[in-house]
């Protein structure tokens, strides 16, 4: 992904979409804050790339409202704590 960042810039498509794929690892691994803070911040740079509509943007947001849903918990403990998780460089 930061390759990505770098050559394509941050707000790239294929950046955005890294980023998203990185986050399902993550959570995927139980890495469930580091998912929820890096998601978050995909979310936030897909509204400014993608219409609200378009299935990427939708498929993402639809993803952290999944796990914000399934992981109620971690999900207050960030936004009560603004905490920015970013393992392995990201």
């Amino acid at each position: 992904m930061e390759t990505r960042k770098k050559k394509l810039g941050v707000d790239h498509p294929d950046t955005l979409l890294s980023m998203n794929n990185l986050a399902c690892t993550w959570e995927e691994q139980g890495k469930v804050a580091e998912a929820l803070c890096l998601q978050t911040e995909c979310v936030r740079r897909c509204q400014h790339v993608f219409k609200p509509d378009h299935p990427h943007f939708r498929t993402i947001l639809a993803t952290l409202e999944k796990w914000e849903a399934e992981h109620p918990d971690v999900n207050i403990a960030l936004r009560l704590e603004n905490v920015s998780l970013k393992p392995g460089g990201v």
